[in-house]
């Protein structure tokens, strides 16, 4: 801050002396010094950086795009250019990142060009740090399966014979953990495999166990220190495959190098947990001892099942096909539940895969916490059980909002939630185009549209007011509607409009308006008409309108 303090006064010129007569104060900002700091991701504040992950060089004042490309990052495996976002030549940056992977165990440094300064010419205050030492982990350890929460593995996806098929395999990515690790698996029935298993045969326990893995692996992060699947779980030991030959002899303290593998899962709905105390030590709090364990799980559905489930507001179906040949299945068991778990509907498929199905709300009932399913749902669960001609008895199953993708919406299809029937609205004109002082004579149609084509609506139903509109002005006009029932068993009603002298010329909307579709956004726009100059003929060839 400047203080300028009364009575300082200015240098006499021409015998005029200039004083200030009040006290003024002038506040500013000073510049900090030009630094640069650098930041790596670490497992913990003590370790080294994440070979992984990226490398970042931030600077507190901004610094030519040339300057910032010279900047190199250096270790005895190479040097490493930075990554700097697209632009000008002569664009300025403030952050410049080295992109991984680095070479693990190994010290770097990053090197700064001669002259480097920031666009107002500061040199770095904290230029006795560079070149700046830092070195890089040991990879750390992972355990993580190909789908997060929920996946569909089929039933005949790795290659095999009749005589001896391969089991389906669950993918899990590994890197650096015990040899031989803890696996708990609850299944949807006794494997003929080796996981222990507690059997689920009924929609109501997938249905929460499902939901509770979604709710373990995306809100609550304090499960990854404590086991989802109970001591009432069997567990066994998942041996991992020998390390090769090109490996042997060498030191294991640090676990087993990056690898995928398969776990063995039977037909059926499963939740598969992992244990290790590797994951642990490297990613748990240390509060939580030196023999904390990390759990990292995940449900699968193996299967050669496709469902597929269409609501509808007067009835649904269901369609099951092989995933494998893109057949229909006939003869399937299909069941309707809620999040609850309740029963809906059944149906079994006819030769197309096809089961009608009735009795559906078109609003699936919402579920909080209910029967141990701790995450929100509000959609049906839909499944399907078959026996083959293997003799296997398989399942699937889908949910009535999983429609990511193929939404009505994209394809431009008409959608209502809504429990009553959708109305089809339609104004009719004798002409599109009026002057002023005329007359608009229209009559309105009211339908509904139901599985069986159009319906009559109750009267008491039908839209209780026309809505006149000019576009442009806003200007708006309004006339109540009668409606009357035809001989035919039909529903109209008839307005007359007579255009104003002084009504503007252009383009006038019509729409209907009820009580039932004012709160979905206003009245129903059913025709729309012109008021214009309609040109004349006349004598002569030359053209006038009035």
């Amino acid at each position: 801050m400047i203080f300028y303090g009364k009575g300082i006064a200015t240098p006499q010129v021409g015998g005029v002396v200039v004083a200030n007569t009040v006290d003024k104060r002038f506040n500013y900002q000073v510049r900090e010094p030009f630094s640069a700091s650098f930041s790596c991701e670490r497992e913990n504040a003590n370790a080294a950086c994440l070979p992984i992950m990226p490398m970042q060089l931030r600077f507190n004042a901004p610094i030519t795009r040339k300057l910032a490309q010279a900047i190199t990052l250096k270790s005895s495996a190479g040097t490493v250019k930075p990554s700097i976002d697209e632009g000008d030549g002569d664009s300025v940056v403030q952050n410049i990142q080295f992109k991984p992977p680095f070479t693990e165990d190994t010290d770097y440094r990053i090197e700064l060009p001669s002259g480097f300064a920031d666009t107002a010419g500061r040199t770095l205050r904290n230029a006795e740090s560079f070149p700046l030492k830092t070195r890089t982990a040991g990879a750390p350890p992972l355990a993580k399966f190909a789908a997060s929460s929920f996946g569909v593995i089929e039933r005949f996806a790795e290659p095999g014979s009749d005589k001896t098929p391969t089991p389906a395999l669950l993918p899990v990515t590994l890197r650096n953990v015990e040899q031989a690790l803890p696996l708990k698996a609850l299944t949807e029935r006794r494997p003929v495999g080796q996981i222990s298993d507690m059997s689920l045969t009924q929609d109501a326990d997938i249905i929460s166990w499902y939901l509770r893995v979604q709710r373990a692996n995306s809100t609550d992060r304090e499960t990854r220190e404590r086991p989802l699947l109970g001591s009432n779980v069997p567990m066994r030991k998942l041996e991992l495959p020998a390390p090769p030959a090109s490996e042997a002899g060498k030191d294991t303290t640090k676990g087993r190098p990056f690898e995928v593998v398969g776990i063995p899962l039977a037909p059926g709905f499963h939740v598969v947990e992992l244990a290790s105390q590797k994951l642990g030590a490297a990613l748990l709090d240390e509060k939580l001892g030196k023999s904390r364990t990390m759990y990292v799980r995940t449900s699968a559905l193996v299967t050669n099942l496709g469902v597929h489930f269409k609501l509808g507001r007067e009835n649904s179906l269901a369609w099951v096909t092989t995933l494998d040949k893109a057949k229909p299945v006939a003869g399937a068991q299909v069941r309707v539940s809620d999040c609850r778990g309740k029963q809906v509907a059944t149906g079994v498929t006819d030769a197309q895969g096809v089961a009608q199905l009735s009795g559906i709300a078109p609003q699936a009932p919402a579920c909080n916490g209910t029967k141990g399913a701790e995450e929100s749902s509000n959609a049906y669960f839909i499944s399907a059980r078959h026996t083959g001609a293997d003799g296997v008895a398989d399942m699937a199953f889908t949910w009535s909002d999983w429609q990511k993708g193929i939404e009505p919406w994209r394809f431009n299809l008409p959608q209502s939630m809504q429990d009553e029937p959708n109305e089809s609205l339609h104004t009719i004109l004798d002409r599109s185009l009026f002057r002023a002082g005329e007359t608009v004579g229209m009559k309105h149609l009211i339908r509904q549209l139901t599985g069986k084509g159009f319906a009559v609506p109750n009267a008491s139903q039908a839209p209780t007011e026309l809505i006149i509109t000019h576009v442009g002005s806003g200007t708006v006009f309004k006339q109540p509607l009668t409606w009357r029932s035809s001989k035919s068993g039909g529903l109209s009603s008839e307005s007359r409009f007579t255009i104003p002298p002084a009504a503007k010329l252009g383009l006038y909307q019509v729409s209907l308006a009820s009580p039932r579709n004012t709160s979905e956004g206003g009245a129903i726009e059913t025709v729309q008409f012109r008021r214009g100059r309609i040109p004349l003929a006349r004598a002569g060839g030359q053209y006038h309108a009035r």
